[in-house]
């Protein structure tokens, strides 16, 4: 086979994922007291987040941020966003 290049799983792991990411959620918030628990959730997680926005009409919450790059990191365990996403199933039960 002339010409086929092929990807090893070692130059894989030497590339860098996108410096902001946005994950999405459905969020079941009928109540004016479930909408401002999720928007106080969200702003509690200031470090490294750019933006949320909470769309009612699909009930999902969009949260954008700066990913934080954790190979030579012990401590870290994902990026940001899998935080957020962590911390608001913990403190959210309904998000999806």
């Amino acid at each position: 086979m002339e010409g086929s290049k092929q990807t090893t799983l070692r130059s894989a792991e030497n590339l860098s994922l996108p410096s902001v990411q946005m994950v999405v959620m459905n969020a079941s918030a009928d109540c004016n007291h479930c909408r401002e628990r999720v928007s106080k959730v969200v702003s509690k997680m200031n470090s490294g987040l750019l933006d949320y926005t909470f769309d009612l009409r699909n009930k999902e919450v969009t949260v954008t941020g700066v990913v934080v790059d954790t190979r030579n990191c012990k401590q870290a365990k994902g990026s940001l966003l899998t935080k957020i996403k962590r911390y608001l199933h913990a403190h959210w039960p309904s998000l999806d």
